[in-house]
């Protein structure tokens, strides 16, 4: 049984993906949080690229001939035990089964906003690496958090746990540049040191 990667520093993300257009948007917005994130096209080269960079959580887009898709996703599994988010064709009634079918952790139509779609992988990684795992924390600075990965903040009041760019304050106007997106503190923000 394969086990998940060790969390050394950056969050490492794969993309699975024939078009690589289609998952461009995903591969810059995972990259602005920070997160070491890699494209493979299907095939061999996403087999390889799995062994190589020992993603964290990889992104399978779901291909038209689905069964390859879902050989793919199987033979992932015996190689990672980390999330599998699969991108489905746009929404139909076959939606949820083409997810389903390469028994991933979650799945999501391609036509999802690229944010969202970061969103739920943060969130993905969250209930994979559980906080234990996500941190060490560095006594010997209150501003910085060793051990988080790049990139990655703390409250220090809730223990939200999340990308840099999930503490920015949407209100140009704020007192502050940085606010916990779930407690809505600004004095306890922690975040790593790349």
């Amino acid at each position: 049984m394969s086990e998940l990667p060790q969390l050394d520093g950056q969050i490492r993300v794969l993309v699975v993906e024939d078009d690589m257009m289609a998952v461009r948007s995903v591969l810059v917005r995972c990259t602005e949080a920070g997160m070491d994130t890699r494209y493979a096209p299907h095939g061999a080269a996403a087999l390889e690229a799995v062994r190589a960079v020992k993603p964290h959580l990889i992104v399978l887009g779901i291909a038209e001939s689905e069964a390859g898709s879902v050989r793919l996703a199987k033979l992932i599994q015996v190689e990672s035990a980390a999330p599998i988010l699969t991108l489905t064709e746009a929404r139909t009634d076959l939606f949820p089964w083409q997810g389903i079918s390469t028994e991933a952790s979650h799945f999501m139509a391609k036509d999802t906003a690229a944010q969202e779609i970061l969103e739920r992988i943060t969130s993905l990684i969250r209930d994979a690496y559980h906080e234990s795992q996500l941190m060490v924390a560095d006594t010997s600075s209150d501003s910085t958090v060793k051990g988080l990965p790049a990139g990655w903040g703390k409250c220090q009041s809730c223990g939200y746990i999340g990308p840099r760019t999930k503490f920015t304050d949407p209100n140009p106007l704020a007192r502050h540049a940085t606010i916990c997106p779930v407690c809505k503190h600004f004095d306890d923000i922690v975040f790593s040191v790349s």
